[in-house]
């Protein structure tokens, strides 16, 4: 309940600093890493257990509003100008760049190996990745 001292609202834990501008996107990577994209359009991969620092980044030259990642541990996302880029970070390779039609607002790795990609238009669209 919400007047219940038990059930109020935990203080944060680590704090994960060092973007410049919003996070506008995050996303699981692992049992113990996650994926956050923003307006300075760097996507970054963290370790929960280590706050002092993303553990890998791939600069991108537009703010990035989505990410998701496959099961395969590609991590795709979208950005303002409709571009949808799948990185893989273990071979730290831009693997497949597409055209989506419009801003991405939203990514989702469906089971299949494709995407739905949600754009500002209102549409959601299939992606099928070449790689």
């Amino acid at each position: 309940r919400w007047d219940d001292p038990a059930s109020a609202p935990t203080e944060p834990g680590a704090s994960y600093g060092g973007t410049q501008g919003s996070i506008n996107a995050l996303a699981p990577f692992y049992a113990d890493q996650f994926v956050s994209v923003g307006e300075d359009g760097v996507v970054r991969l963290w370790a929960v257990a280590d706050d002092s620092g993303p553990v890998d980044s791939h600069e991108h030259d537009e703010p990035v509003d989505a990410v998701t990642v496959t099961p395969e541990g590609v991590i795709v996302f979208g950005d303002r100008s409709g571009t949808g880029v799948a990185w893989n970070p273990g071979t730290r390779d831009v693997i497949d760049v597409a055209e989506l039609g419009g801003r991405v607002r939203s990514l989702l790795a469906l089971p299949d190996g494709r995407l739905a990609v949600g754009t500002a238009g209102g549409d959601v669209r299939l992606w099928t990745p070449s790689y």
